[in-house]
């Protein structure tokens, strides 16, 4: 039944041929299918014909050339199981040439090592000890005369600073200046520099406020304005 039904497809391709006054070449240079896949056409040899899809492709243009519905053709010659190795996986050969898309996983991928890659970098600076450089005073004891004080520094890889508890800012090169106030006597200054997600460095310094002594001068000027009356 199957090459009864393919004989009558070729007989009517035939039919379709000769009415057009044409050959097989004639037919070929038209719809640009190879001649030799129309002559197995006309033979009714399905199986040496390129897959389905193929077939489909070339019923279609033999019908815009010959005035037949080649669409019809095919659901028929499909649904009738005529065509050799029609199926679901019969599907056109792959464009070695096509852009390929990347598949997710893999960007997830590259996404991963370049976090990594940075991370390892930087590791230092982000997770790092921070450097604390004081200025002033250039030793941990100072002594003072005055009872304000200038304490200045420089950090780097901190990003905060503080000086007996109270933050203090610092500038886009790492400096920092802080005035405070000196009780009479031993003060103690605990300046600790921080990462936000690494460690902590802390220093003590400790400045002495030494107020100046009344000097002697001042003691004899108050002697002179003592009065006669003082004296005796």
């Amino acid at each position: 039944m199957e090459q009864e039904e393919q004989k009558d497809f070729a007989l009517f391709l035939s039919e379709k041929i000769r009415g057009k006054s044409m050959n097989p070449k004639k037919l070929a240079e038209l719809s640009g299918i190879p001649e030799a896949h129309i002559e197995a056409l006309v033979a009714g040899k399905f199986e040496v014909l390129p897959p389905a899809p193929y077939l489909r492709g070339y019923l279609i243009r033999l019908g815009g050339v010959l005035d037949f519905n080649g669409e019809e053709w095919w659901t028929y010659l499909k649904e009738e199981g005529m065509l050799m190795g029609s199926g679901a996986e019969d599907l056109l050969p792959v464009n070695r040439f096509a852009k390929k898309k990347i598949p997710k996983f893999i960007w997830i991928i590259v996404v991963l090592v370049i976090g990594g890659v940075y991370f390892g970098i930087r590791s230092a600076a982000i997770l790092g000890t921070p450097t604390l450089i004081v200025t002033t005073p250039n030793a941990t004891s100072a002594t003072s005369t005055i009872n304000q004080f200038s304490f200045q520094g420089q950090v780097q890889d901190a990003n905060s600073v503080t000086l007996n508890g109270e933050s203090v800012p610092i500038d886009a090169n790492g400096y920092f200046s802080k005035l405070i106030l000196l009780e009479p006597g031993l003060n103690s200054v605990e300046v600790a520099a921080k990462k936000f997600l690494g460690r902590e460095v802390r220093a003590v310094y400790q400045i002495v406020y030494e107020p100046p002594l009344a000097s002697s001068s001042t003691e004899q000027e108050k002697d002179k304005e003592e009065t006669p009356e003082d004296s005796l």
